[in-house]
Parts: structure tokens; sequence; C-alpha cells
């Protein structure tokens, strides 16, 4: 517990590294953990760590978990990253249908989409999206730089 909350407020606190070493140590007392599974891996999709490493933890956290759309979001960003876009979409798809409310796969779920060159349209999950703003308008910073981003791309492909 006390190496998974140093994880945590090491994250929070923007510093990757002691983050990555707290998870790892977690993982080592408790390997099927998935908060410290799903956090691991992220922290390495984030610092260009090793993405075959973080899409073995990402898998792991949703067998352990597969009723947590965040595990489903981080597996789908993993995806993505490393040219897999179809299981990506699949992946953000199944975190929107366990989350209707999780921005962030909502947010990813476009984008993927948009990767594809429009060929299903993403409208509606703007949609969904302006409507959660409404409620919760404050977003991580690089949630909103990802939003702007595709809301440009959105408008300049009109």
């Amino acid at each position: 517990d006390a190496t998974s909350l140093r994880a945590l407020i090491a994250d929070r606190a923007g510093d990757a590294k002691t983050a990555e070493i707290n998870s790892r140590r977690t993982l080592s007392a408790a390997p099927a953990q998935p908060e410290a599974l799903n956090n691991l891996a992220y922290g390495l999709l984030l610092s260009g760590g090793d993405l075959q490493e973080a899409k073995t933890l990402a898998t792991k956290a949703v067998a352990v978990d597969p009723a947590n759309s965040s595990f489903y979001d981080t597996l789908a960003r993993i995806q993505l990253k490393s040219g897999d876009r179809d299981d990506a979409v699949r992946s953000f798809k199944k975190a929107v249908e366990l989350g209707p409310e999780n921005l962030e796969a909502l947010v990813g779920l476009v984008g993927a989409l948009q990767s594809a060159g429009g060929r299903e349209p993403t409208g509606q999950y703007m949609t969904r999206i302006d409507e959660l703003l409404k409620f919760k308008p404050t977003m991580a910073p690089q949630l909103k730089r990802e939003l702007d981003a595709l809301r440009a791309a959105t408008k300049a492909s009109l």
C-alpha cells in the first residue's frame, strides 16, 4: 500500500521516475494489482518507454478488472501509439461503453476515428463531450490540448 501511494503521489507531482520505481515495487509485491499495472503502463506510454511492456501491463490490468473504463482507455492509447488503430478504436469504444462519462476515452475515441480519415462519423461523440464539459468544465492540460487539436482538425476538414 505504501509503495502504491508513493507512486500515485509521485505521478501527481510529475515525478515519472519515482512513480515508475514505486509502481514496479508494488507489482513485485502484488503482481496482479490492477491500478499499479495500469498506472505503470500509462507512465511508460507518456514517457516514451517500452510500448510492448506497456501493452502487456495494460492488457493484464484489463484482464484483472474488465469493468474499469479507465483501463481500457490506457490500453487503447497504447494500441493507437503502437499503430494498431482498429484495436484502439475497439478498446476506446469499450471504455466509453463501460464509462459513458469517461471524457478521456471519448476524446481518445474521436482522435482514433479521425486518424482513420473519417471512415466513421465523430459528431455524436463530440456532442457527448460538449455535454459533459457543461458539468465538468475543467480538465487536465494534456486532455485539453488533445481536445483542442481534435476541434481544430474537425474545423479544418469542413
